[in-house]
């Protein structure tokens, strides 16, 4: 995660200027993250079951209907959504016991699984041209990332 810690210092410094949650809700996160993870990698699992039928099935009716390129396109991102899917659930079951443990590690996992799905978006805004999405996507990343280093604290090296 060395790679990172010039990002993660430079959002540290963005975020620390910003109003913080109060201190309850800080400690309650931090001692709960282990099983919010939990939580996510379930429901990411399920995620990844159903998102492979509905990928191979939305994309025979769209070639059917509006040509083998239309297919092809939800294809392609239904790749690279799984994909996403696959590395972030991994990335987020591996983080479990670190956090569990309140480790600096676990911290570093979710913050690069933050990393990922932002990058898997932005990759599937451009492929599908929904540009004007990124706006959201961008502002919504800001959120979880500010509630991310709200906890951070509290994650040390061990």
């Amino acid at each position: 995660m060395q790679q990172l810690s010039g990002l993660e210092n430079s959002l540290g410094t963005l975020f620390k200027g910003l109003p913080h949650l109060p201190k309850d809700w800080r400690h309650w996160l931090a001692d709960n993250a282990w099983w919010l993870a939990l939580i996510g990698a379930a429901i990411g699992c399920l995620a990844i079951l159903g998102l492979v039928p509905v990928v191979l099935g939305i994309s025979i009716f769209k070639g059917i209907v509006a040509g083998p390129a239309a297919g092809a396109l939800i294809i392609i991102t239904g790749i690279v959504n799984m994909a996403v899917l696959v590395v972030s659930v991994a990335l987020e079951a591996k983080a479990i016991m670190p956090l569990k443990a309140r480790q600096k590690r676990g911290w570093d996992l979710l913050f690069l699984v933050s990393l990922v799905t932002f990058t898997g978006a932005v990759l599937n805004a451009l492929i599908t041209g929904n540009v004007d999405h990124i706006i959201g996507l961008v502002i919504g990343t800001l959120v979880g990332l500010y509630v991310l280093f709200e906890v951070r604290m509290y994650f040390v090296h061990k």
